[in-house]
């Protein structure tokens, strides 16, 4: 799903050190949830 604007938003943000504590706190959330996919995939296996 990509959303319009986003990578403007995202851009803006990383000019203010909240926004970018905010897209690293994601991203990091999001690395969490894909190493607990792959784990998940890997007992399933």
């Amino acid at each position: 799903v990509r959303m319009p604007g986003t990578t403007e938003s995202s851009r803006r943000s990383l000019k203010n050190p909240v926004g970018q504590r905010i897209i690293s706190a994601k991203s990091l959330r999001m690395k969490e949830l894909q190493n607990q996919l792959s784990d998940a995939h890997y007992h399933l296996n």
